[in-house]
């Protein structure tokens, strides 16, 4: 019933009406799929960097090196996090304005 009630409001929506829900559920999607990024981003810290350092897992140099790409990447994801807050705002203005 439910999806034969979504089929018709559906098919009542011109096509710029289906447009804009295509892209908010894009969207959506796109900003919910954010959070397993930043748990990538996280493991850059996860390691005991004391202990590591003691027993010769890595050494200054290595950890130096991590630091340049943990801040390319982390500039990634703020860079992408802001083109979809923008893209959210921008949706929310066309139906709130």
């Amino acid at each position: 019933m439910q999806e034969t009630l979504n089929t018709k409001q559906t098919a009542q929506l011109d096509i710029g009406g289906v447009i804009h829900r295509e892209f908010q559920e894009k969207l959506f999607n796109e900003i919910k799929a954010m959070q397993y990024r930043i748990q990538g981003l996280a493991a850059y810290i996860q390691n005991d960097f004391e202990r590591m350092l003691e027993d010769g897992t890595t050494n200054k140099e290595h950890i130096n090196a991590e630091i340049t790409e943990m801040d390319e990447q982390y500039d990634k994801f703020i860079m992408e996090l802001n083109k979809l807050r923008k893209q959210a705002r921008d949706l929310m203005t066309f139906h709130g304005a």
